[in-house]
């Protein structure tokens, strides 16, 4: 660990070192690799189905003086209006 960033090393070299080589195994596991996958698709998905609930709910669920003023509260977030 260095504090004096010309002094550490690149992520090149980090990856390149022997303690962290020691560290890593030298096969690929297909099965792991798969299964890492799905996990990170899954998530993926859960996440958009919560939005798309979060939607649906405001959009249908809030009565219109609440939808205006989540609407009035979200363009006092979105400062520079990219949604």
């Amino acid at each position: 660990m260095e504090r004096d960033v010309n002094k550490r090393l690149s992520a090149t070299q980090a990856l390149q070192h022997t303690w962290l080589q020691s560290k890593v195994p030298n096969t690929f596991d297909e099965k792991i690799a798969k299964k890492a996958l799905n996990n990170l698709t899954m998530f993926r998905a859960e996440t958009k189905l919560k939005l798309a609930t979060v939607t649906y709910m405001a959009s249908h669920l809030a009565s219109k003086k609440d939808q205006a003023q989540l609407r009035e509260t979200f363009k006092m977030f979105d400062k520079d209006g990219n949604g």
